[in-house]
């Protein structure tokens, strides 16, 4: 009897019992070690962190500083102040192109509360537009004549001096204004890049002041004695929890690093990371560099962070007994787990096989037994159940394909007429419809027998039916009789439909009946007119071809000729599409079409006219213009739209196009000699450079 209760789940029991203590005892004796080296690398990281977080608002800010300098009134300042005050590219103002820089820095203000200011400075270092936010948070615009010279300040001499595309970053100081630091103390990072014209010179340089503050909001001290700063590479502090340290060169005090903590400051000077555990202060400290400044190792900020001893250990002593209680917990489930382990692999399986013959019994075939997971004979009688309902199924469905098959032939046999057959009376009464005739009008047998024919006709035919029946009566005459002829005919719900008909007579027991055959033409008409559209427009893009091209701009010339009006035509070449097309395939070379197509008609009046003329050459339209300056607004919303980039195609897809532009009355007064005249002005384009446009006008020779 002791033997029989001490088996193989008492066995199990004392084995799991013995291994629970083991793993209990094993785990906390190497928690307590684990605990020091986890704690030092969870602040570790979250130092890398706190630097990736930096680095990442860093890295924002020069993305917005870069798209700042790209946009358009940085260089149409420059070409007005050039050509007395006039941008000679579109005739705008000098002042106009100020007051779109002053919008667009206002825009930034507004939407990025981490600038204090932005600025346009000229090759002279004088301030060309000015926008900054207040100490209330109200942005504002700076009027020209309160602008100032910036010529003698270090961060304007060293911009100047950058190549396109690099980004100088100043010492993050106290702001000031005509040398004075301002109050409230403004801590700031100067963010600075030159500008360049097209001919690659340095017309200026655009600034942003960035307030350090929010730059480093997460570099807070906590109320339990955790303590963060960061400082220059000088060792200056720029945060300190302690305010008096903060920025206090700028304010003729002397705390550096290397004053108040020696070591640190020392180790700090070779390292760009380090973390230990102070057995003499009784705290965590360590340190992380962030290079501000890419390519200049010697300029970064330095993260320094001090935690008191017990603040680790509390976060990791809760580690502990988590860990202690989630053995214990795992320790205990397989305990039961391994106890029921024998009643598990002989309940189931039989409940299991229960519920098979069960699902078999009340017809469900369809029911499988998972074999694979049975062991020994169950798996054999698994699969003979599965085997049986396999065969079972199996003679169902033939049997039930068998059934269909002849229903099928049987319905074939009864209605294996495609058209509609509706017989009538002489009096026009609708005697018989067959189920043809039921699909095609959608009208049940009872809701048209005996009723006049005319109901399945909209009108005229439905007034006009029973003059024709009446006029073949009397007269014999056949207008519609014995012959076929395209109407229209009229459903149930009311919808209409092209259909052919055919009207033959027949006489039954000298009774005079007519029998109509209908057939739905919907489909033919659909593809007569598709073939119509084929001949006209352009299957990829859905635009008009060449030939509706060339129909419309003799329309839109004569309009010009009867109107006295500008017209301008566009003789656009994509540039790059053969080098897409042969390394992603035609099919995105298709789907790059289509997608210019898009582009080019999104660009454009509902009065203008864009075609593709074939291959990657498209044609675009432009009557009634007040100027031809409209034409080159046009040609260059073309060129961006489509310049920008095709993500839905692939993440490097990008394209250009050169556009050759004639205009009428001045370059041509025929659609020959000014298509041939834009397409001379495409390949000008096409030898300058690409992705521009060019009028014929200004083609040299």
């Amino acid at each position: 009897m002791s033997r029989a209760r001490f088996g193989l789940r008492g066995k199990t029991a004392l084995s799991l019992s013995g291994l629970l203590f083991m793993v209990l005892l094993v785990s906390s004796y190497t928690s307590y070690w684990q605990a020091k080296s986890i704690a030092m690398q969870n602040e570790q990281d979250k130092l890398i962190a706190l630097k990736e977080r930096i680095e990442q608002g860093l890295q924002s800010d020069r993305n917005n500083l870069m798209a700042l300098r790209d946009v358009p009134p940085i260089t149409a300042i420059i070409r007005a102040r050039m050509h007395q005050g006039i941008d000679p590219e579109n005739g705008d103002t000098l002042q106009l192109w100020r007051q779109r820089l002053a919008v667009i820095f206002r825009a930034f203000l507004l939407n990025h509360p981490q600038f204090f200011q932005i600025r346009y400075i000229d090759v002279e270092g004088n301030e060309l537009v000015r926008g900054e936010r207040g100490v209330s948070g109200v942005v504002r615009i700076t009027a020209e004549d309160a602008l100032q010279d910036k010529s003698g300040t270090d961060y304007v001499r060293q911009t100047l001096k950058l190549k396109e595309g690099q980004i100088y970053l100043s010492d993050v100081t106290l702001y000031r204004e005509q040398g004075k630091i301002q109050l409230p103390h403004t801590p700031v990072l100067r963010m600075a890049t030159p500008a360049f014209d097209s001919d690659g010179h340095t017309i200026g340089l655009i600034v942003i002041n960035i307030f350090s503050d929010q730059l480093f909001s997460m570099i807070q001290s906590e109320a339990n004695g955790t303590r963060r700063h960061i400082a220059n590479d000088r060792g200056y502090f720029i945060k300190h929890s302690d305010a008096a340290k903060t920025f206090a060169w700028e304010l003729g005090k002397h705390d550096r690093l290397s004053d108040v903590e020696p070591e640190m400051a020392a180790i700090a000077s070779r390292q760009d990371q380090f973390i230990r555990f102070d057995t003499n202060h009784g705290e965590l400290d360590g340190f992380q560099r962030i290079y501000f400044s890419p390519g200049q190792h010697n300029r970064y900020w330095l993260l320094i962070l001090h935690v008191p001893r017990d603040v680790v250990f509390s976060a990791n002593a809760s580690m502990f007994k988590g860990m202690v209680l989630i053995s214990f917990i795992i320790c205990t489930l397989l305990f039961f787990l391994i106890l029921s382990f024998v009643s598990r692999k002989i309940v189931r399986p039989v409940v299991r096989l229960a519920e098979a013959t069960r699902a078999l019994q009340a017809g469900d075939l369809t029911m499988r037994v998972d074999a694979v997971s049975a062991e020994d004979e169950l798996r054999t009688l698994y699969e003979a159940i599965n085997d049986f309902a396999e065969k079972q199924q199996y003679a169902t469905e033939k049997l039930e394909r068998e059934v269909a098959l002849q229903t099928d032939k049987l319905a074939a046999v009864i209605d294996n007429i495609v058209d509609g057959i509706i017989t009538i009376t002489a009096d026009g009464s609708i005697e018989s419809f067959n189920a043809s005739a039921r699909a095609l009008f959608g009208y049940a047998d009872d809701e048209v027998l005996g009723r006049n024919v005319k109901m399945l006709m909209p009108e005229p035919y439905h007034s006009e039916h029973d003059g024709y029946l009446h006029h073949y009566m009397t007269t014999g005459e056949k207008k519609v009789i014995d012959t076929g002829r395209e109407v229209t005919g009229l459903r149930k719900d009311g919808s209409t439909f092209p259909m052919d008909l055919a009207i033959s007579e027949v006489m039954i027991d000298s009774v005079r009946r007519f029998v109509g055959i209908t057939r739905d033409i919907s489909e033919r008409k659909q593809a007569e007119e598709k073939i119509r559209d084929m001949a006209h427009f352009d299957h990829l893009t859905r635009l008009p071809n060449r030939a509706l091209f060339h129909d419309r701009l003799t329309q839109s010339l004569t309009l010009a000729h009867r109107n006295g009006s500008q017209l301008a035509l566009m003789f656009i070449d994509l540039d790059g599409f053969k080098e897409i097309n042969d390394s992603l395939g035609h099919e995105a070379g298709d789907l790059l079409l289509q997608t210019v197509a898009a582009r080019l008609l999104g660009s454009v009046r509902e009065v203008d006219t864009v075609a593709r003329l074939g291959g990657d050459e498209f044609a675009v339209i432009l009557p009634a213009l007040q100027a031809a300056g409209n034409a080159a607004e046009k040609a260059a919303l073309i060129i961006a739209n489509v310049s920008a980039p095709y993500p839905e195609i692939d993440s490097k897809c990008t394209i250009g196009c050169s556009i050759g532009i004639s205009l009428f009355p001045g370059d041509a007064d025929t659609c020959k000699a000014l298509l041939s005249k834009a397409d001379i002005a495409m390949y000008a384009v096409k030898n300058s450079g690409k992705n521009h446009f060019c009028f014929y006008q200004d083609v040299d020779g």
